[in-house]
């Protein structure tokens, strides 16, 4: 009876994997479609390349810091905030994955300070929390 009963939560188990990983496949393959459609460089791509570089972070982490990375420079060159501060938050994630705690915590409290500036709750709750 222990048996059964564990090869059915196991079952379950690895079915929810499954979705969950093709989910968060189906949302990184939306993502790419929207960039290769959006390529102005403004806010909306610079969005775009922040969630991009988020949903990639389970799954490929270098994929991760490359968006993470584009969306900086471009909130750069047009002086966006935001994007900047959720990119930077981004990049954060990568070096704390990778163990670099205190290069991490930089890119979080640069995040904060941007977020604070631009009075941003939910970007400053990110920032806060990671």
């Amino acid at each position: 009876m222990k048996t059964s009963i564990y090869g059915f939560i196991t079952a379950i188990l690895f079915s929810l994997m499954c979705t969950a990983a093709h989910s968060q496949n189906a949302e990184i393959d939306s993502l790419l479609n929207l960039l290769s459609k959006h390529t102005d460089t403004d806010t909306r791509r610079i969005d775009i390349l922040n969630k991009t570089a988020f949903a990639y972070f389970y799954i490929n982490k270098e994929k991760t810091l490359l968006y993470a990375e584009e969306a900086d420079n471009l909130s750069n060159l047009i002086h966006y905030e935001k994007g900047k501060a959720a990119s930077l938050n981004n990049i954060g994630l990568y070096y704390y994955d990778k163990s670099e705690f205190d290069k991490a915590l930089e890119y979080y409290e640069e995040s904060l300070d941007i977020n604070k500036r631009i009075n941003d709750p939910a970007g400053k709750a990110k920032a806060l929390n990671n």
